[in-house]
């Protein structure tokens, strides 16, 4: 038994230091994407336009718990997949980015 821990921890931390993409939607027809990186604490949001913010990409340093990730004034629920502006309210639904073809 003792002798699977290792390649346990092994995977685990494989897990970690792999880049996780989220596909972010909120009540228009632009998408924001997050590139959440556990293993270097940063979330790296390639955001859309929207009046008065001209979109871009931004690199954040971040803290991730168990349930959320936190980055700068923004907060993302790990389990319902909420991300929410702390500051104005303003808030996406996100889901896991995968390639479809």
């Amino acid at each position: 038994m003792l002798a699977a821990l290792p390649a346990l921890v092994a995977s685990s931390q494989a897990a970690r230091a792999e880049t996780i993409a989220l596909v972010c939607h909120d009540n228009t027809p632009n998408t924001t994407t997050l590139e959440l990186d556990e293993a270097k604490g940063a979330v790296t949001a390639h955001w859309s336009d929207w009046p008065g913010h001209p979109g871009g990409v931004e690199v954040l340093q971040a803290k991730f718990t168990q349930n959320e990730i936190t980055f700068g004034v923004f907060k993302l629920n790990r389990l319902t997949g909420v991300f929410i502006n702390t500051s104005t309210g303003w808030h996406w639904t996100c889901q896991a980015g995968k390639k479809q073809f």
